[in-house]
C-alpha cells in the first residue's frame, strides 16, 4: 500500500484538515474575546449611566437649578457629563453622556418630573 505513496498523502491530508480546524477554532476564540470585551464596555456604560442618573436626581432634589446647570463626574469606569435645564418648575430636562476610559460613549436624554419623582421620555443614543 505504501509503495504508491498513499500513506504520505493520507497523513498530509489529515494534517491539513487538523490545521484548518485549529485555525478555525483560533479565529472563533479571537472573535469571542473581542465580543466579550465589547460586552464588558457596554456593561461599564450602563453602570456609568446608572451612577449619573442617581447623582443628577440628587442634584435636582437637593439644589435649586435655576435655568441651566452642567458638569461632570469622574468614576472608576469613566466619566459622566451632565446638562440640566429646567423649563418649568415641575419638569427638568436632563442630558447625560457617559464615556469609558477606552472612549466608548453613550448618551441619554430624559425629563424628570420633580412632583411625582418619575423619569419621562427616556431616549438613549449611541456614541
Amino acid at each position: 500500500m505504501n509503495q504508491q505513496g498513499f500513506t504520505l498523502f493520507i497523513v498530509l491530508l489529515l494534517l491539513l484538515f487538523f490545521s484548518m480546524f485549529t485555525i478555525h477554532l483560533v479565529g472563533l476564540y479571537k472573535f469571542e474575546k473581542q465580543f466579550s470585551a465589547l460586552e464588558f464596555e457596554q456593561y461599564k456604560l450602563e453602570q456609568l449611566m446608572l451612577n449619573g442618573k442617581i447623582e443628577v436626581t440628587d442634584i435636582i432634589e437637593n439644589n435649586s437649578i435655576g435655568s441651566r446647570l452642567s458638569g461632570s463626574s469622574v468614576y472608576y469606569e469613566g466619566t459622566v457629563f451632565y446638562e440640566i435645564e429646567q423649563p418649568s418648575p415641575e419638569m427638568v430636562s436632563v442630558s447625560l453622556r457617559a464615556q469609558t476610559h477606552t472612549a466608548y460613549a453613550k448618551s441619554v436624554t430624559f425629563i424628570y418630573n420633580t412632583e411625582s419623582k418619575t423619569f419621562e421620555q427616556w431616549t438613549e443614543l449611541g456614541g
